[in-house]
């Protein structure tokens, strides 16, 4: 584990706090889509299609957003790390196309509107979204991505930001 990440204890394991926040998000998230699924009287299994296919895409697409935008970004993120998914991170915004693509390839599994269901996409995204960075500021300096390649773009710039700790890195 990340030593300086804030940990904490659940039926004896130790767990990052920040995952425990992801994972409430999660919930919430799911909740609301099984929920408004319901309110929209959606066939029956089109929640829980919605949900597993929104989960499962959403960590698919983050984690191939995280690997193709460290590729442009810095040095790369090798080919074997693709699936080393504790030896790397995630992007935050990777999830949305994720989520959504499940909502339209649902809609057509289930013969739902696809608008509806990204409706409903769209409502319980932001669940997840705001617990994670509610997660985030846990910690100082946790949510910058990845270093900048020196002297490369945005470095120097409103959009680069230098590290507190290691002057030389951006």
């Amino acid at each position: 584990m990340w030593e300086e990440a804030p940990k904490t204890q659940v039926f004896g394991i130790q767990v990052y706090t920040f995952g425990i926040y992801c994972a409430v998000g999660v919930i919430f998230a799911v909740s609301a889509m099984l929920l408004l699924s319901r309110l929209e009287k959606f066939k029956k299994g089109t929640g829980i299609l919605l949900c597993f296919l929104s989960i499962l895409f959403g960590v698919l697409s983050s984690r191939v957003f995280f690997c193709l935008l460290g590729t442009f970004a810095s040095d790369g993120v090798p080919l074997s790390m693709w699936t080393a998914i504790s030896g790397g991170g995630w992007t935050l915004f990777g999830i949305i196309p994720g989520v959504f693509a499940a909502a339209v390839l649902t809609a057509v599994f289930t013969g739902e509107n696809r608008g509806n269901l990204l409706d409903v996409s769209a409502i319980s995204l932001p669940l997840v979204i705001a617990a994670e960075r509610f997660g985030e500021r846990l910690f100082e300096g946790f949510d910058i991505s990845r270093q900048l390649t020196k002297g490369g773009f945005p470095e120097g710039t409103f959009l680069g930001v230098r590290d507190s700790y290691y002057e030389d890195v951006s």
